[in-house]
This record gives C-alpha cells, sequence and structure tokens, in this order.
C-alpha cells in the first residue's frame, strides 16, 4: 500500500530522477522522467546551459501536488487496486459534478413534479430531503404546506407557513389564491395565524371540555360566549370542535368566531 507522504518526500528528494513515480506504480513516467534527467545532463554539458533543472522543477511540482492532495483522492488513485483485494472499504468525497446547489435545484423539481401528480407523500420526502440542504429556503417550507394542506394536516401546515414567513416568504397573498390552500382557508384558525402576523402562539392552557364553555342546551338555543380566560386560539379552536359536534350551526359559530375577533 502506498503512502502519500512518502511519495511526497521521494519527489522532493530524488524527484529529478523520478523516483516517486517508480515508487507509486507508474513505471511508465518513471523510466521517461529518468530519462528527460539524462538527456538534459548531456544538453547541459554540451551547451553549458542549466537544461538539467527541467526534470528537478517537474519532481518539484510532482511533490506539491502530492503534499497537497487529499488523502481520499490518493487512495483513489493510487491504492484502490489494493484496497478492493483486501476489501477495505473506502471513503471517497462526493462527487464533485454534483453540488449541494444542483441537488437542491433536482429536489425542488422533483418535489414540485410529484405536487402536481398529485402524489403528496412523495413531495413530502423530496421537499424534506431539499429542507436538510436549505433548512432557511422559504419556498420549501411553503411547498411542504402546501402538501399537508392538501393531505389535510393542518398541524404541520400552520407550522410550515409559519417557518416561511419566518424566513423570508414575501408572498402573502399566496395564502388566500393558491389552490392547494383551499381547505386551510376554511380552517377557524386560519385568520386568526393572519392576524397573529403569520404565527401560531403555542398553547398556554389546557384544552377546556364542551362542557365548559356551553351548557347543555338545544341548538337552537343562541351559545354563550366563550370564557375570557382562554387564549384566543384555544377559543376559536373550541368553537370549530362545538361546530363539528353539531352543538353551534354555521351561523352561531360565524358569530362568535367575530365576537372573539373584536370584529362586533
Amino acid at each position: 500500500m502506498k503512502e502519500k507522504y512518502v511519495a511526497a518526500f521521494l519527489a522532493f528528494a530524488f524527484g529529478i530522477f523520478g523516483v516517486h513515480r517508480f515508487y507509486l506504480g507508474n513505471r511508465g513516467l518513471g523510466i521517461a522522467h529518468l530519462l528527460l534527467f539524462f538527456i538534459t545532463v548531456g544538453i547541459s554539458a554540451a551547451a553549458e546551459a542549466p537544461i538539467v533543472l527541467i526534470p528537478a522543477l517537474l519532481g518539484f511540482i510532482d511533490f506539491v501536488l502530492l503534499a497537497a492532495m487529499p488523502r481520499e483522492e490518493f487512495d483513489r488513485k493510487y491504492n484502490a487496486a489494493y484496497l478492493h483485494s483486501e476489501n477495505i472499504p473506502v471513503r471517497f468525497s462526493r462527487a464533485p459534478e454534483r453540488s449541494d446547489r444542483q441537488t437542491l435545484r433536482s429536489l425542488k423539481a422533483e418535489g414540485i413534479q410529484l405536487f402536481r401528480e398529485y402524489r403528496y407523500a412523495e413531495a413530502i420526502d423530496a421537499f424534506e430531503e431539499a429542507l436538510e440542504l436549505a433548512p432557511r429556503d422559504p419556498s420549501l417550507h411553503f411547498n411542504l404546506a402546501c402538501c399537508f394542506a392538501e393531505l389535510e394536516n393542518s398541524a404541520a401546515a400552520f407550522g410550515h407557513l409559519e417557518d416561511a414567513f419566518a424566513n423570508g416568504f414575501d408572498q402573502p397573498h399566496k395564502l388566500r389564491e393558491h389552490r392547494a390552500l383551499a381547505w386551510l382557508r376554511k380552517h377557524p384558525l386560519f385568520e386568526v395565524f393572519i392576524a397573529n402576523g403569520y404565527r401560531m402562539k403555542p398553547a398556554a392552557l389546557p384544552s377546556p371540555k364542551p362542557a365548559d364553555l356551553l351548557d347543555a342546551k338545544p341548538a337552537s338555543a343562541a351559545a354563550p360566549e366563550a370564557p375570557k380566560s382562554l387564549d384566543l386560539l384555544e377559543q376559536i379552536a373550541q368553537l370549530g370542535e362545538l361546530r363539528e359536534k353539531g352543538i353551534l350551526d354555521e351561523m352561531e359559530f360565524a358569530e362568535q368566531k367575530k365576537r372573539i375577533l373584536g370584529q362586533l
């Protein structure tokens, strides 16, 4: 097995003869280097010019290149056959022809294409893989929010929308226009999310039971206001639960929400 620093030392000390080339297994280049040495010695003696410095300079250049070469690249070039025969795994660096930026663009394009094909779960995988390369990319968070909204996962959708705006997303009109967010726009917390500056407040109090908000009354009876001690988001969330259970009808729900938001 060849050693990088041994090769570099041979290039520095005996590079004029091409000894390092023989050590590295480049026998052809070593012979050519040695012949160049004898030819330049003859020319130098006849012309009284230091032509012999040419192979010395070539050896010094090889020394610099070997000293600066990463170990993985050295093993790939000069030790691959040995390591393969010994079944020793070789760690190679990521291929330079595909940068992180290229990978990111590829994953984005893949996610968008999957989204257009209504393959939302697969699109989420592609966008989340891209997010590992660019965790502060607002467009990735917005795309993920759209995917989760299509899957009717409000928690994840609101979470990624919040991250999108926190990282500079500057197209708020898309929240009301993008078709993928149609389901999310019907959510009781959608208007609250916007009114709160595109942020979700953390729940400060445990969710109360419906009985804590309303006494058992017929659906036609006017529903009392939600307790003022509850956080704004919790109040509207509870109203949404009551509507789903049939305790509140649509008119009562809309009236209570407006009252909570201070629009009445």
